[in-house]
């Protein structure tokens, strides 16, 4: 699917980048996780399964804390394999 087709929407990314990190919650981060995360499954797939294999989805420990900081990263890995993934894909398929 073409990124001009997708319901994806980068401005909400950057949007949502505008807000601190420190200003959003384990819950909200939690929820855009989610979201990109249903989105990439439904209009990627080819990506999503690539996901399990992600580093950033392995703790490293028995106990891993997982606070805001953590969910931040891992949401903007997503944001990242996902632009990398449609900038490959648009040079590929013009």
């Amino acid at each position: 699917m073409q990124w001009a087709n997708s319901e994806f929407n980068l401005k909400s990314i950057i949007f949502k980048k505008l807000i601190p990190t420190e200003m959003k919650s384990s819950k909200t981060l939690l929820h855009e996780i989610t979201e990109l995360t249903n989105r990439i499954e439904s209009y990627h797939p080819e990506l999503y399964r690539f996901l399990d294999e992600n580093p950033m989805t392995v703790p490293d420990s028995s106990h891993p804390k997982i606070d805001a900081s953590v969910l931040q990263d891992y949401l903007e890995s997503l944001e990242k394999m996902l632009a990398h993934h449609l900038d490959t894909h648009q040079k590929l398929h013009g």
